[in-house]
């Protein structure tokens, strides 16, 4: 299953680029076991990161696929045991029914809310694969389908405090393919998830 693999294969890095420079670009999504850097071609690097949580390799490789850093974009995507790559589109493509009824979308939080919190809340009822924030509300992606069910049950109309805003709101919570077009409106680049371009950590 796609969504169960760890490692996450980061393409197009520098040929000098550290392992604690890798770290300090993915930590935000979850814990890793290793991080392997190989030496490429024509001056450039790639790696392998293992992740403790298959759902937090799903989420890095969901955001930092064609990210900039230091003026390059990154490919990153999922790998499996065998080597063989899974991209990000394979990974989140809503192709069918069942796979659709994994996605919601979440409203309501606090101006200025942090992805990383929302999606924290969001895991009371099942694993997240990813959560985007975006001016019209949040996008969130379960593993499971039937998580995605459980968490429009329970978590619509649930309160929501925001520790690092102190401030406490009202969730709604509904699946995306329900949502009227006229009330999604594509982010476009305006997402207040995602920052420029990276630098490293001196």
């Amino acid at each position: 299953m796609e969504c169960g693999m760890r490692t996450v294969y980061v393409g197009n890095l520098p040929d000098d680029i550290r392992p604690r420079d890798v770290e300090y670009l993915f930590e935000e999504f979850g814990l890793m076991n290793n991080i392997d850097i190989k030496q490429g071609i024509n001056g450039t690097s790639f790696a392998f990161l293992n992740f403790e949580r298959a759902c937090d390799a799903a989420d890095a490789a969901h955001r930092r696929n064609g990210y900039d850093f230091e003026g390059e974009l990154l490919r990153v995507e999922l790998k499996d045991g065998k080597g063989r790559s899974k991209g990000n589109n394979k990974v989140f493509v809503k192709d069918d029914l069942e796979d659709e009824r994994a996605f919601l979308l979440v409203s309501g939080f606090p101006k200025g809310t942090r992805w990383q919190q929302l999606k924290d809340h969001m895991r009371q009822v099942g694993e997240v694969g990813y959560c985007e924030i975006e001016d019209d509300g949040a996008q969130v992606r379960y593993l499971e389908p039937n998580d995605a069910r459980t968490a429009v049950a329970t978590l619509d109309g649930s309160s929501y405090m925001d520790r690092f805003l102190g401030k406490r709101a009202v969730l709604r919570v509904r699946f995306l393919h329900e949502v009227p077009p006229t009330e999604r409106r594509e982010a476009s680049g305006r997402s207040r998830s995602r920052g420029g371009s990276h630098g490293r950590r001196g």
